[in-house]
């Protein structure tokens, strides 16, 4: 088999440079390049058979009938010698007649045919692994990021814990405060010449509350999520927001058709949303993070129907 290699290489590497046209035009789904038998059994070819009422059977790797290749053949080699084609897309038409003439000469030669035959099931299986190993690697990336996000929100929860304790520490502060301040009018009907320790450590606690909720918000603008978003899950989403109110619609990115319906609030960059699916009527929350440059946005979801949650990943 080997010296025929170069000719089977050759012929896809024809194939492979008009990859997305050469399928379109004949209706080709199969993944990856196509073969020669792909192409001749396409369903291109076998409408236009249907519709001259022909009948051919298929090309079977291994077991050529020279009448079916030569039938199939024809019809195949006239697609692309179409006046309308060739005026339309020149360079499609010249590359393609130039594989179907390679993978004529191979599958006329009954040897080469049976060669041809054994390495692309070789070169098929080889696909199919590397796309596996293209799964794994996604899969195990998506395990990290969503390691990473989870750690990251699990801070950012923690954070705003201490925060709110701190509020909450120093509002106590500055009741205690002022309560004393109270009791000690009540007892001279004047104001005390001096505050307790306690009362400036509430009053400081405050001010540096104050102070920090200032600076993060000088740091980071106000954002504006309208518009459209990509989604890692291949939905499409369109927000909506005014003031602090989002309205959210999710679409398919194929038919275009609405499948989620839901609304939310922003605050800084943390949102969160509730709303249903138009396609099972179940409901679920959300809550999402907006990058700081307003482009990225990861949002955790849990469906309270099915009990199933995630992550996706969207951007603008």
């Amino acid at each position: 088999m080997s010296q025929y290699v170069q000719e089977f290489v050759e012929l896809h590497r024809l194939l492979e440079k008009k990859l997305g046209e050469l399928k379109e035009t004949y209706k080709i789904e199969t993944d990856g390049i196509p073969s020669a038998y792909d192409i001749l059994n396409s369903q291109k070819v076998d409408d236009i058979l249907t519709a001259r009422r022909k009948s051919l059977a298929r090309i079977r790797p291994g077991s050529v009938d020279p009448t079916v290749l030569h039938g199939r053949f024809i019809v195949a080699y006239n697609i692309v010698k179409n006046e309308r084609l060739q005026y339309e897309n020149p360079d499609l038409c010249a590359v393609v007649q130039t594989a179907l003439e390679v993978a004529r000469k191979i599958l006329q030669d009954g040897r080469k045919e049976a060669a041809y035959a054994a390495w692309h099931a070789t070169q098929q299986r080889t696909e199919a692994d590397a796309e596996i190993d293209r799964q794994l690697r996604d899969i195990e990336a998506a395990r990290k990021r969503e390691a990473r996000e989870r750690k990251k929100l699990e801070k950012e929860l923690a954070d705003a814990r201490r925060r709110a304790e701190e509020e909450a520490e120093a509002r106590r502060q500055a009741e205690r405060a002022a309560e004393a301040s109270r009791e000690l009018q009540d007892e001279d009907g004047k104001e005390p010449a001096e505050s307790p320790s306690w009362l400036n450590l509430g009053l400081n606690l405050l001010e540096r509350f104050i102070q920090r909720q200032a600076e993060a918000q000088r740091e980071e603008p106000p954002l504006d999520v309208t518009g459209w978003w990509q989604g890692s899950d291949t939905f499409l989403y369109y927000m909506e927001q005014r003031g602090n109110a989002v309205r959210l619609q999710a679409v398919d990115s194929v038919y275009r058709s609405p499948v989620i319906v839901g609304e939310g609030q922003l605050f800084g960059r943390r949102m969160n949303f509730s709303g249903r699916s138009l396609l099972d009527g179940s409901w679920g929350t959300a809550s999402a993070e907006v990058s700081a440059d307003g482009r990225y946005m990861t949002a955790t979801f849990t469906n309270h129907l099915t009990g199933m949650s995630g992550i996706v990943y969207l951007r603008r």
